[in-house]
């Protein structure tokens, strides 16, 4: 019959908890045979569950605008229609500032009035062409929306908008019909960037962020100098439209960086949860050579949750969407190892009993 798990509690030097914190990285023995204090687990678990995320956090706070200048490659809206665009903000006749973190424009900048429903299509406020071969290619539009997504949302009829006058899309084939090109969405409130290479179906690269993130800005300062000359280094553009795009994104990444982090550790610390669940249940089956405590579950998971937080960790880096399953698959790995183990089904135990012995 199953005994109780009955473990010898030594105290231990500072030495002593290190190295035992050391082989629980990948010996399961140690951490069945040795019981450690709660808070000692306690600590171990939140630091396993906060390396779980913490990369995936930073690569979200890491990313930006500079996406788009990976897009160039001879005919992108970045060679050509960027240029052209930054040009015709002339700050006279045709403007577009942000005042008081609200966009307004004139000329052929005037925000247009979409319908209610957004389903009529309304031409570009500005195109840009490019000659290849011979043949005039649209590389790039600018749309000003006269509408506050921020204060009223309004997705169905933005997404109407973007099938309609920009995508062109057949519902019925469920294929856009038209030819692709970058193009930025302006709003009272909002920018959406998006860049394409033409007759490629597919966006290169996509930035949108909130205006509110500049106070009072004008956008002719994208290609023209202070003194109103224009800017005739094309990579001084881009980098000044990167910089005007990267402002924007900052609230926006960082609200979406920690909605991340929140969805991911409620996932990982579910999977712990369970985890422990599982070991707990297991240990007190007819089978189980031990019984453990849920207590002793939760101490015995912690430590064994350390690995898989470390290497979650490290891949989290190249494969931040990634990092709950691959916690969760290193973490059964181990659960079914200590399983096996407390089952006395290990081949390491030379068929001599379970390595968790029962002590009266």
């Amino acid at each position: 019959m199953a005994q109780k798990a009955k473990v010898i509690k030594p105290k231990h030097s500072v030495g002593q908890t290190l190295m035992f914190l050391l082989k629980s990285l990948f010996k399961n023995v140690d951490i069945l045979e040795n019981e450690q204090p709660l808070w000692l687990a306690l600590i171990i678990m939140v630091i396993s569950l906060f390396s779980v995320v913490a990369s995936g956090l930073a690569v979200n706070y890491r990313a930006s605008a500079n996406s788009i200048l990976t897009t160039s490659n001879g005919d992108t809206c970045l060679d050509y229609g960027l240029q052209d665009f930054s040009y015709d903000i002339d700050n006279t006749n045709n403007t577009l500032k942000i005042e008081n973190g609200s966009l307004t424009g004139t000329g052929i900048f005037t925000p247009q009035i979409l319908s209610a429903d957004g389903l009529t299509p309304i031409d570009a406020n500005a195109t840009y062409t490019h000659i290849k071969n011979g043949e005039s290619i649209v590389v790039f539009k600018v749309f000003v929306l006269d509408m506050d997504p921020i204060k009223t949302p309004q997705p169905e009829r933005l997404n109407n908008f973007l099938n309609t006058s920009v995508l062109q899309r057949d519902t019925a084939a469920n294929k856009n019909n038209w030819s692709p090109f970058s193009f930025m969405i302006l709003t009272k409130s909002t920018v959406a960037f998006y860049t394409y290479v033409p007759g490629v179906d597919t966006a290169r690269a996509a930035v949108q962020g909130y205006l509110s993130a500049w106070n009072n800005y004008d956008l002719h300062l994208i290609g023209h100098q202070v003194n109103s000359s224009k800017i005739t280094d094309p990579i001084k553009i881009e980098n000044n439209m990167v910089a005007f795009l990267d402002a924007t994104y900052t609230p926006l990444k960082v609200a979406l960086a920690w909605q991340n982090f929140g969805l991911q550790i409620g996932i990982t610390g579910g999977i712990f949860l369970v985890a422990v669940l599982i070991f707990f249940l297991v240990s007190r089956g007819r089978n189980s050579l031990m019984n453990f405590s849920f207590i002793q579950s939760l101490k015995v998971v912690s430590f064994m949750s350390l690995t898989p937080g470390i290497l979650a960790f490290a891949l989290g880096w190249f494969l931040s969407n990634y990092v709950p399953f691959i916690y969760m698959l290193i973490m059964a790995l181990r659960i079914m190892s200590a399983i096996n183990k407390i089952n006395g089904r290990s081949s390491s135990n030379n068929s001599e009993g379970p390595v968790y012995k029962a002590r009266s």
